[in-house]
């Protein structure tokens, strides 16, 4: 008995399997997030701004009036934080640590999809728990805190549609990681025009028809608008008057 429990655990060192491999990685970036917010425990600025329109926002119910036109869902977070009873501040740093590992698991299976190695995974959801720009923002309330996990998902999900194109029905949640994409950061609505881009040229592989292409058009960019203004009116923002300002605003930069 205590021989073979010896064997099973020198076979562990010598070759540990790939879940505890991926469970050891994450842990790891979590005591890397957990270790930088506790020597940088002051807040910055912006994040100063945004806990003070969520505790706004909680008291009043509303944003307040010069909060202008930016996407709300960091705010929309926060709120709740203030409504709960907890200490905002702690429980805000915490809930970016974890948005910070978050982004960090689907690397795994992004490095098996770029890499013939199969250790290809391994190597980059690794480097991707010590990137410093990434463990800098899992400990910052800005909205890139919650946007760049999801910039990583989406990520994985293309590649996917990419390696089968068959897989069509990906790009439902790809418009919807989008939405939230869009209520995280203007910019990320920027993605849909490489991701219009994948699915034309794998339509061009696959020859297929025009209007088999076009469904998948309308169902990406389909799925997108109506998760978006869907989710800007449930965090209590005019999606029509907030886009019609969007478009002012870029407007008035362009020309």
């Amino acid at each position: 008995m205590m021989c073979t429990v010896l064997e099973r655990i020198r076979k562990f060192r010598q070759s540990p399997p790939s879940w505890a491999v991926f469970c050891g990685i994450l842990l790891f970036a979590f005591i890397i997030r957990w270790v930088y917010g506790e020597l940088h425990p002051s807040f910055r600025r912006d994040e100063i701004y945004y806990l003070d329109i969520a505790e706004y926002f909680a008291e009043y119910g509303r944003y307040p009036d010069d909060y202008g036109q930016q996407p709300p869902l960091l705010i929309f977070v926060l709120r709740y934080l203030y409504a709960s009873g907890l200490n905002p501040e702690s429980a805000a740093r915490w809930i970016t640590r974890i948005a910070g590992v978050v982004f960090v698991m689907p690397w795994w299976w992004i490095g098996k999809r770029l890499f013939t190695d199969s250790r290809g995974g391994m190597l980059l959801m690794f480097l991707m728990a010590v990137a410093p720009y990434p463990v800098f923002l899992s400990n910052q309330v800005l909205r890139e805190a919650f946007s760049l996990p999801i910039a990583a998902w989406v990520l994985l999900l293309l590649l996917q549609y990419w390696q089968k194109p068959e897989r069509w029905r990906l790009l439902l949640p790809v418009g919807v990681l989008c939405a939230f994409g869009n209520c995280c950061r203007y910019e990320f609505g920027e993605l849909l025009l490489i991701f219009s881009g994948s699915i034309v040229w794998s339509g061009i592989r696959r020859r297929i028809s025009f209007a088999l292409l076009a469904k998948e058009f309308v169902l990406l960019w389909g799925v997108w608008v109506v998760c978006f203004v869907v989710l800007l009116y449930a965090m209590k923002i005019d999606a029509l008057s907030w886009i019609v300002r969007l478009a002012g605003m870029i407007t008035g930069l362009v020309c």
